[in-house]
């Protein structure tokens, strides 16, 4: 699961990327640009949130696998 919202993410922000060419080669009024840089750095931040909140899941439950692994010779004992 985690590699398929890190990928979508990815491709969602290259394309969101990839859009801005599209759009400086439309040549666009002043205001649908701005607004369309903004769109996409909004889509860039949410992304970057968003696969920080995924690997950060991800990192939970490493230490916890790791920290059951540690204590799995303890608690058998008792």
């Amino acid at each position: 699961m985690k590699k398929i919202v890190l990928w979508s993410t990815g491709v969602v922000i290259a394309l969101a990327w990839l859009s801005l060419g599209l759009g400086m080669a439309m040549d666009l009024e002043r205001t649908t640009w701005v607004v369309w840089v903004t769109t996409v750095a909004v889509v860039t931040e949410i992304g970057i949130w968003l696969v920080a909140a995924t690997l950060g899941v991800a990192v939970v439950q490493a230490r916890k696998q790791i920290f059951g692994w540690f204590m799995r010779p303890f608690r058998s004992g008792a």
